[in-house]
């Protein structure tokens, strides 16, 4: 009988355990790329009236590097969040790259606002709660 309390409490200290890290490392990605997707909808903000080839390469090399950061992140993400959430916002950064690169701005900021929510929704799915139990 005491074995098994001892094997039970070691078994719910390491889901603790893990889903600390896993929400630690999930929330500092998800607030790296939400930073840069802010610094980025700043951008696209400015670059409206400015439609000068130099300013759309800028938009998209930061573009690039924000998508190049989450497919590095992607495959870790991967092994304990549901593909189809960090496929959402996958597909809203490639929408919000084809924006840019055609320099539909509007559209491209509502791109970056939908990208947010999905990261923000991923964030709030992810923790550990009551809600989540049930």
């Amino acid at each position: 009988m005491y074995k098994e309390i001892i094997i039970s409490v070691v078994i719910i200290i390491a889901i603790i355990i893990g889903n600390t890290v896993s929400q630690g490392y999930t929330n500092s990605t998800i607030e790296n790329i939400d930073n840069k997707l802010s610094n980025l909808r700043e951008d696209i903000y400015k670059s409206l009236n400015n439609k000068e080839d130099k300013t759309n390469n800028e938009l998209i090399k930061k573009l690039k590097e924000i998508l190049s950061e989450w497919d590095d992140k992607y495959y870790l993400l991967a092994i304990y969040i549901e593909h189809d959430e960090l496929e959402k916002i996958k597909k809203e950064l490639i929408s919000l790259k084809a924006s840019v690169e055609v320099q539909e701005y509007q559209d491209a900021i509502g791109d970056v606002d939908r990208c947010t929510f999905a990261l923000e929704h991923l964030k709030e799915k992810e923790v550990l709660n009551v809600d989540n139990f049930f």
